[in-house]
């Protein structure tokens, strides 16, 4: 109907202008003539009728030349295609819509097939593509799940009702419950029979994994066998051939002679000076042919440990030879796995970075030691990933001075005792240090701190985060880090193998004098490895200070530091992991993981030339009955009894400690000549260095530091008169060129007492008080003074100078002022008397004896450790040492605590405290009170009524926890302890 409608409307068009239909038309068809369509000059004429003389036919038989009329004619021509467009864009719109829903449904995955089949004419239920409240198609996606939603929640709504009415609302109910149970049930099967099917799966990768590890060793086991029998024929062959040169040199030899013999008798003198030259150039014949020698650098370094019977197999060197960088990228460093952030955004004050003086005055130092001052010679590295390949090369190139690098290592919270460290080498001279920390962002926190301290990071061992996991070795802020525990002498042995000396320290290591001139001369140039003599042989040695110097590349001193790391990554790559006696894992980085013990044993291996796994092994072993079973398996090993080779040694005084030469200590010390300990290096059987442009023949030894060189705390070996627990790190001049503070609790307050602090180090350290600090502050101090005490048991007087400690921070910030923490009475009877320590006080856990007391900082007093806290609360030390506290100092009252306390005589009333100070201190920031004359001086009076400033002293206690020792707190379980709450 359509199509007819629209040939009468073409018809009417034509008749209108002027065309004879009956001529044109096809009447039988419809549809107009091709003649229509087309110009006279292409179409043939058809018979000749009778035509209008305004036709367009007879036009353009009359103006065929008229281009006005030809493009009419197209005109026409586009009109009638546009009309003709139109009209099946009409007829077919709905066939056209259902195929463009079907192609996006194709092509994209949209959800439109029911619409698209209702529009062919299906039947099907409501279409979702007709928007109900105006009835006309709506194509919008969100609109369509709209309302296919809505008819789901309908026809549940209808299904619901529906049964309800049927079954009445009970039994409805349990209908649906049952539905849902057994919908969760079918739910939970399916997931029983995906794990199954994921287990079965896993497994059997598991499975193949074993199989491909199982034919890979075999395959390994296959090739060493191969390169061993080449080896021994290759060595055959050449004792053969040698064999046979020295018969035929035999023999050419025997005939010479005989030659010689007869021509002797004929010839000159001049003919006898000829045949000795000949005789001359022959002397070589009997020597190894030079192929012979071993050329291999790394198959003998690897081959040097596979054949003991090891239950691991010894790898090739962790660190392969690193790559030439000649740039390193400076303008970003990695934090976490992927963000990248760029200095300049991390810190807008960029030039204040490495580069910068600390606030330090320049070393006085010899003319031996200034040779080695290294102040200005390096570049910083600015926080780099040091474990990205090629970034410790670039960093030791910056870093390193005649080929010396100090390396140690920092978490955040140990910035502080990091930046002390790196002020310490500054007083030196020394600049050339590497500070590795375990994260990016505790780099930059040094980077933008005051002194700008250089520093790089470490990822070492980030890609291990599953077996450290199972070795619960993962926690970084706490005393055992162990990634920054085992990147030492991971760095360590690369850098030897880069040709560089590096020395590695704790933190907690002091320098108190340039120790490059005594390693450089006699005894000590011979030395290729030093650690601190612990024990007292080379199996007890002290990591915190460790030393390598003109290693051979691919020599023994390296291999140990090697071995260590190559060990430490056996055991915890062991599947499954390796086990105690009891069947647990064997975790914690002070069990089987504990570098210092792998250390030894590796020492030991390369000293005896036998494998040794004494001391990291012992603790799989059961260690009742008093360790017997421990001790029984390390005997059944047979391992050779090691034993430093002793020698008495002369040394240049010019590089010694001044004081030293005033002790007379056997063995240590005979006269002039010092107890040098060391061993030499054997390495393992068949283990030869390369040749590698060095001396293949260079002896590599191992030394235990004398106890003068790196002394410690207590507990190591060597005399008192060295250590520091004794007193003698105070000694004037120096006895010692380093102290190690191992042993030592409560470090820093241990290094404020010897005067060993750097004060402006506390800058890269969180504190959590210093509003309180400030707030009191203001007002001034106020401590207390002549503490006295006859009390001989330990545990009473500890619990009564905690009590003190306590009473102080109530009574001080009472009266709206800080409290300076007091010091213990160094008479105190309870306080442990030696007479080999240099005052006769040796006390390790109760007090540090410091000189550096009073208005000249020259009188001793023994700081508390037990109560240490250096938050809210002001350690008696630090009140005459640090710079900041110098307005205190300088405005000092002394008042007698018969005007403090109350008619009592023995307590101190809280509520009027601050008006009483406020009179007595006439103004003065700082305020002591003097119990001199009071009958009970052994104990600060007890404070009654109603207290003051409460947040603030609440604050200082919930802080310094160690030193809220208000009843019922008490030392506990010892009076080695700080305070704790005690309930029975």
């Amino acid at each position: 109907r359509r199509r007819n409608m629209a040939t009468q409307r073409r018809e009417h068009q034509h008749r209108e202008r002027g065309d004879e239909g009956e001529d044109v038309v096809d009447r039988e068809n419809h549809r107009p003539h091709p003649s229509v369509l087309l110009s006279s000059s292409t179409t043939p004429s058809p018979p000749k009728k009778k035509r209008h003389p305004f036709s367009s036919a007879s036009m353009n038989e009359t103006n065929t030349g008229d281009d006005g009329k030809e493009q009419t004619s197209h005109t026409s021509l586009k009109v009638l295609c546009y009309l003709l467009i139109f009209i099946a864009s009409f007829v077919f719109y709905e066939d056209l819509l259902v195929a463009r829903v079907a192609v996006r449904k194709h092509f994209f995955g949209l959800e439109s097939g029911v619409g698209a089949s209702q529009l062919l004419g299906e039947e099907e239920p409501e279409s979702d593509l007709i928007d109900t409240r105006t009835g006309k198609l709506d194509l919008n996606l969100r609109h369509i799940s709209k309302r296919k939603r809505e008819r789901v929640e309908t026809i549940e709504e209808h299904n619901e009702k529906e049964l309800i009415d049927r079954v009445g609302l009970d039994k409805a109910e349990e209908i649906v419950e049952e539905e849902q149970e057994e919908k969760e049930g079918a739910e939970m099967a399916l997931q029983i029979e995906k794990e199954e099917e994921e287990k079965k799966k896993r497994e059997k990768e598991e499975a193949e994994a074993r199989r491909r590890i199982e034919e890979e060793e075999e395959e390994t086991r296959r090739k060493k066998e191969e390169e061993k029998k080449e080896v021994l024929e290759r060595e055959r062959r050449e004792m053969e051939e040698m064999g046979r040169a020295k018969e035929d040199a035999k023999e050419d030899e025997e005939k010479k002679e005989a030659l010689e013999e007869e021509e002797a008798k004929k010839q000159s003198e001049e003919s006898k000076s000829s045949r000795d030259d000949r005789n001359t150039n022959n002397i070589n014949l009997g020597e190894e042919p030079e192929h012979f020698s071993e050329k291999t650098k790394e198959g003998s370094y690897v081959r040097a440990t596979s054949h003991y019977g090891l239950s691991w197999s010894p790898p090739a060197p962790t660190a392969p030879p690193t790559p030439t960088i000649p740039k390193v990228v400076e303008e970003a460093v990695e934090i976490g796995d992927s963000t990248a952030i760029s200095l300049e955004d991390q810190a807008p004050n960029f030039d204040i970075f490495t580069g910068g003086a600390l606030p330090l005055s320049d070393p006085e130092d010899t003319p031996e030691e200034h040779e080695w001052r290294s102040i200005g010679q390096v570049m910083p590295i600015n926080g780099m990933d040091l474990d990205f390949p090629g970034n410790l090369k670039v960093a030791a190139e910056r870093r390193s001075f005649r080929k010396e690098i100090i390396l140690f290592v920092s978490n955040r919270g140990g910035n502080h005792l990091a930046a002390n460290t790196v002020a310490n080498l500054r007083k030196l001279g020394f600049e050339h240090y590497i500070l590795i920390t375990n994260t990016a962002e505790t780099c930059y926190d040094l980077l933008k701190g005051p002194w700008g301290v250089d520093c790089g990071w470490t990822s070492f061992l980030q890609n291990r985060a599953k077996q450290m996991g199972t070795f619960q070795v993962t926690a970084e802020e706490q005393a055992t880090p162990f990634r920054l525990w085992w990147v030492r002498f991971h760095y360590m042995e690369r850098l030897v193998g880069m040709g560089y000396n590096p020395m590695y320290v704790d933190t907690d290591v002091r320098f108190e004098m340039n120790p490059y001139p005594l390693l450089k001369s006699p005894p000590f140039d011979k030395f290729t490895l030093f650690a601190q003599d612990e024990n007292g042989h080379p199996g007890g040695l002290n990591i915190g200070c460790v030393y390598a110097q003109n290693a051979p590349e691919f020599g023994v001193t390296r291999w140990v530091l090697n071995e260590t790391v190559s060990r430490m990554l056996r055991i915890i790559d062991t599947e499954p992991p390796l086990q105690k006696w009891n069947g647990q894992v064997a975790a914690g980085a002070k069990e089987t993981l504990w570098d210092q013990h792998i250390f030894n044993d590796v020492v030991e291996t390369a000293v005896s030339g036998k494998p040794v796994f004494k001391r990291s092994m012992q603790r799989l072993i059961d260690p009742g009955d008093g360790n017997r079973l421990r001790d029984d398996w390390v005997k059944n090993q047979n391992y050779d009894h090691s034993a430093w080779d002793l020698s008495m040694e002369k040394i240049d005084e010019k590089v010694l400690p001044l004081g030293l030469k005033d002790v007379d200590v056997r063995p240590m010390k005979v006269d002039d000549t010092y107890e040098i300990k060391s061993k030499k290096f054997q390495g393992l059987k068949g283990f030869s260095p390369t040749d590698n442009g060095k001396d293949p023949n260079k002896d590599e030894y191992v030394c235990g530091f004398p106890p003068w060189f790196v002394s410690g705390w207590s507990g190591i070996a060597g005399p008192a008169q060295v250590q520091g627990q004794p007193g003698y790190w105070t000694a004037k001049p120096a006895r010692i060129v380093m102290g190690h503070a191992v042993g030592a609790l409560r470090k820093t307050t241990t290094f404020k007492g010897l005067g060993w602090w750097n004060y402006g180090a506390e800058a890269y350290k969180p504190y959590k008080l210093q509003n309180v600090e400030e707030k009191l502050g203001k007002k001034g101090v106020l401590g207390f003074i002549g503490l006295k005490t006859n009390e001989a048991n330990a545990i009473v007087g500890v619990e009564s100078h905690g009590l003190s400690v306590a009473r102080v921070v109530e009574i001080a910030t009472s009266a709206g002022r800080r409290p300076i923490s007091p010091t213990v009475p160094c008479d105190a009877p309870w306080i442990e008397k030696n007479p080999s320590a240099m005052h006769g006080i040796m006390m390790r856990h109760q007090i540090v004896l410091s000189q550096l007391c009073g208005r000249e900082r020259n009188e001793m007093c023994c700081q508390s450790l037990n109560f240490d806290c250096d938050e809210g609360v002001m350690l008696e030390v630090d009140f005459w040492n640090d710079p900041r506290y110098a307005r205190f100092r300088d405005d000092i009252i002394v008042v007698s605590a018969k005007d403090v306390v109350n008619d009592s005589g023995n307590e101190i009333d809280l509520s009027t405290i601050e008006v009483k100070i406020d009179s007595l201190s006439q103004g003065k920031k700082t305020v002591f009170v003097d119990l001199a004359a009071l009958e009970d001086s052994s104990i600060v009076p007890k404070g009654v009524g109603e207290a003051k400033y409460v947040p603030e002293r609440d604050a200082i206690f919930a802080t310094c926890d160690r030193l809220d020792c208000r009843p019922p707190n008490k030392p506990f379980p010892s009076e080695h302890e700080p305070c704790r709450r005690v309930t029975s």
